[in-house]
């Protein structure tokens, strides 16, 4: 008898837990109408941009001779040093494509739901 409670029990238990496990995520999931949606990407306006543009060619400047004196330094090689120049200037041609606006990026939303 004792043995026949205990395996209703944990047998009862599988189930919640089971049952537990199935309706959580549907409830943290998006809803159908906001699914695959994006936010609308916010417009500056010509001050705010020309602002952005001249902190940002500051900083695309001073990463330019931080890259050279690393290569002076030994500290990497001229290889890499142009690997990361170009890579930098594609950055920086594409933050000017898109308004000084960055790219709203997917794979953060999802990790942060």
């Amino acid at each position: 008898m004792r043995n026949r409670r205990k395996n209703w029990l944990v047998a009862a238990a599988v189930l919640v837990c089971t049952l537990t496990l199935a309706v959580v995520p549907t409830a943290f999931a998006e809803a159908p109408e906001t699914a695959g949606q994006t936010a609308e990407k916010p417009q500056l306006t010509e001050e705010q941009t020309q602002e952005i543009k001249a902190i940002t060619d500051q900083i695309y400047e001073l990463k330019k001779q931080l890259i050279g004196k690393y290569k002076d330094f030994g500290v990497i090689d001229e290889e890499k040093a142009g690997k990361i120049m170009e890579h930098m200037e594609e950055r920086q041609e594409k933050l000017e494509k898109d308004g000084y606006v960055p790219p709203a990026d997917k794979k953060f939303k999802k990790k942060h739901r």
